[in-house]
């Protein structure tokens, strides 16, 4: 599966966006659009609110989101393309070793090292932007057709049925490919907050 950016950016009108700075800094983490979120972080900006966990916020916005043409191009994505591949295209002797590099160079890429040389409260809001990341995920899957195509992309599956694709997906990448690359205590930053995602769309669903 595909995610691919939206044509525009999506963004709402200054009244909206002060209603929604009541709830900061929850507003942030429960907005689905990258361009919201930027009016979000910078209206809280202007407003001084929570100044020095904005300063990490920032710096994860810009390891996060890419503007092009096209919109915004999330790549706290990635992860979840990586692991699929990783899982489709097998893990020999060859590979093992490639595929952890992979992965290292990927979260590099994401800023983690960066942010957690930072301290206690920046690991603490990069897990936070994982665990949006994972709500993004299923969201975007949810409303993808393709995903939700059965065989051929005739019809569409049920409800349940999307539910334990999503939690096979989650349990490839938080579970399979971390122990098949021995890096589950690595990658547990992410894993832990990914999983707090999972639990919040599907309570009752277990890896």
């Amino acid at each position: 599966m595909e995610f691919k950016a939206k044509t525009e950016p999506k963004t709402i009108d200054a009244e909206t966006i002060s209603a929604k700075m009541n709830a900061w800094p929850d507003c942030y983490y429960r907005e689905m659009e990258p361009a919201i979120r930027r009016q979000l972080l910078d209206e809280a900006k202007r407003q001084g609110l929570t100044s020095e966990d904005n300063e990490i916020r920032e710096f994860i916005f810009a390891k996060r989101y890419q503007l092009n043409k096209k919109g915004y191009v999330d790549s706290y994505l990635k992860p979840w393309m990586d692991f699929k591949y990783i899982y489709g295209s097998g893990n020999g002797s060859f590979s093992f070793k490639k595929n952890q590099k992979r992965i290292r160079t990927l979260f590099k890429e994401l800023g983690e090292p960066e942010i957690r040389a930072m301290g206690g409260r920046a690991t603490e809001i990069l897990s936070l932007e994982y665990e949006h990341s994972g709500l993004v995920y299923i969201t975007l899957s949810s409303n993808d057709p393709a995903y939700r195509a059965v065989i051929l992309g005739l019809g569409s599956v049920s409800e349940e049925r999307l539910a334990q694709r999503i939690t096979a997906d989650f349990a490839v990448a938080v579970k399979v490919i971390p122990e098949q690359l021995g890096m589950t205590e690595e990658l547990s930053l992410w894993t832990e907050a990914v999983k707090r995602a999972h639990h919040t769309a599907y309570p009752n669903a277990a890896f």
